[in-house]
C-alpha cells in the first residue's frame, strides 16, 4: 500500500470520529487579522488620539500604520489589540491606512476630517449681529451695536482664502451710489490661529487683532482691548453667518 494511501485512509478514519488530519503540505487554518475603529469622522482640533482594533497579530512588527501616506509612530497592546496613535491632521480630509500581516495581509482605511479654524472662516458672508463694549464709554453706553445706522447693520464680510477680505453693502446702502462689493483688506491668524488680524486697505487706517472666542463655522465672536485715560476697555464682536 503507498505512504498517500495510509494517509488518506487514515486521514478519513480521524474525520469520521471528529478529528481533523493534516498531511504534508497542507496548511493549518488561521482566522486572518480584524481591523476597526470607532474615530470620529470630523474633529476640530488638529491632534486627535487616534485608537484602533487589531486582532489575530501578536507582534507590534506585523503592523504599520500611515497618515496621508507618511508613516505614523503607534504603540500596540497585543493582550487587548488596541493600537494608539496621536496624530496631527491636515487640514480638509486626513486618510489613515493600517496594514497588518497575519495569516493573511489585511487592510483597514479610515478617513478623519480636519475642520479647521480657517476652514470654519473662509468662504462665507458675515453680518455683525452684537457690538457691545465693557466699560461703558459715555455718552455711547455699552451696547454700540444699537447706534450703527441700519443701512450698515446689513454689511457683509467675506474671509477669502487668499487672505482677503470683501466686503458688501448688503440690501441696502447708506449711499446708493456707493459700489455693492468692495475690498475689505486683508486677514492672518496668529501661529495658533486664536488671534485673527484684520488690515483695512487704508493705511491711515491700519490693522486691529480680535481674540476669538467662537469660531464654529456659523458664529464668529472675539474680543479687542483698548486703554484710553487708564482704563481697559474690552470690545466685543459676533458676527452671524448669512
Amino acid at each position: 500500500m503507498k505512504l498517500t494511501h495510509k494517509i488518506t485512509t487514515l486521514s478519513f478514519a480521524l474525520a469520521m470520529v471528529g478529528v481533523t488530519f493534516f498531511s504534508p503540505g497542507c496548511k493549518k487554518s488561521c482566522t486572518a487579522p480584524a481591523i476597526t475603529s470607532s474615530a470620529a469622522s470630523s474633529v476640530t482640533n488638529s491632534s486627535y488620539d487616534f485608537t484602533a482594533n487589531v486582532t489575530e497579530i501578536d507582534d507590534q512588527s506585523l503592523i504599520s500604520m500611515t497618515l496621508n501616506g507618511a508613516s505614523v509612530p503607534f504603540t500596540y497592546n497585543t493582550s487587548s489589540h488596541e493600537l494608539k496613535a496621536t496624530i496631527t491632521l491636515a487640514a480638509g480630509a486626513n486618510n489613515i491606512v493600517i496594514t497588518a500581516k497575519g495569516c493573511e495581509t489585511k487592510t483597514g482605511n479610515f478617513s478623519i476630517t480636519y475642520d479647521s479654524p480657517t476652514m470654519r472662516l473662509t468662504g462665507k458672508n458675515f453680518k455683525l449681529t452684537a457690538f457691545t463694549v465693557n466699560p461703558a464709554i459715555p455718552p455711547f453706553g455699552s451696547d454700540i451695536y444699537n447706534q450703527i445706522p441700519s443701512c450698515s447693520q446689513d454689511n457683509l464680510s467675506k474671509f477669502n482664502a487668499n487672505f482677503t477680505i470683501t466686503n458688501d453693502e448688503g440690501a441696502t446702502k447708506c449711499n446708493s451710489a456707493d459700489p455693492q462689493t468692495t475690498s475689505g483688506g486683508t486677514w492672518a491668524w496668529n501661529t495658533n490661529e486664536t488671534i485673527l488680524t484684520v488690515t483695512d486697505p487704508d493705511p491711515t487706517v491700519g490693522s486691529i487683532s480680535i481674540t476669538i472666542l467662537t469660531n464654529d463655522g456659523t458664529t464668529l465672536k472675539g474680543t479687542v482691548s483698548e486703554v484710553i485715560n487708564s482704563v481697559n476697555y474690552t470690545y466685543t464682536y459676533t458676527f452671524t453667518k448669512q
